[in-house]
């Protein structure tokens, strides 16, 4: 009996960590960002367009009873927007380039129906760090585009997050595919005595697809 309780336990830690090891579950993902900017420039009323930009990322989740899985992730995503302008009396386009690295705190759940297709939404908080910020002026008759750094973006922006996807099960692999909506919740342009202030919030929707592990 003395000879056989070691191994006992012996089994009983490779059970517990082969359970703890189900639990988690990480991602890989890459997709696309449709985003642009909620509010005006300085100059008055604006009307953005949606810039498409790249985006991919991945998570760290823990999986609890009845469906729930906090997950942590980290994104690259490249936003933006453009609007039509005035610029040395020549009509114009700006366009704004921003990248950011984003921490996403997710609170996940998951419906399990039986089968190999599981709906899953989520939601939550994202801290993003600007990487790079550019903007550009374009005439539009195709004379000259200027390109510089913009120093106007804030170094940090807060969002929050909503979303759903579906996860299916196909051969060994779990795929997944899912849509967010990425609502800015800080103005991210500095206050700007000279040419007045602007009020911008980043907005958009990202699409992403991924395998689950």
């Amino acid at each position: 009996m003395l000879t056989r309780l070691p191994l006992l336990i012996i089994a009983l830690m490779l059970w517990s960590t082969a359970a703890l090891a189900q639990r988690w579950e990480g991602s890989i993902k890459v997709g696309t960002a449709s985003t642009t900017f909620r509010g005006d420039l300085a100059a008055g009323e604006t009307t953005w367009n949606r810039r498409l930009g790249f985006a991919a990322g991945t998570s760290l989740g823990y999986k609890l009873r009845y469906g729930f899985t906090p997950a942590v992730e980290f994104s690259y995503v490249r936003m933006g927007a453009s609007t039509a302008v005035i610029f040395l009396d020549v009509p114009a386009t700006l366009q704004s380039n921003l990248t950011y690295l984003t921490s996403s705190l997710l609170l996940q759940y998951r419906l399990y129906s039986g089968g190999y297709v599981y709906p899953r939404i989520f939601a939550g908080p994202v801290l993003a760090n600007t990487l790079n910020a550019q903007i550009s002026v374009s005439s539009r008759d195709g004379l000259g585009v200027i390109t510089e750094q913009d120093d106007s973006i804030e170094e940090w922006d807060q969002a929050f997050v909503v979303g759903g996807g579906i996860d299916a099960e196909i051969a060994s692999q779990v795929l997944t595919l899912e849509l967010r909506y990425y609502l800015g919740q800080r103005d991210v342009t500095k206050p700007n005595p000279e040419l007045g202030e602007s009020v911008l919030q980043n907005a958009g929707v990202i699409i992403m697809i991924g395998i689950l592990f």
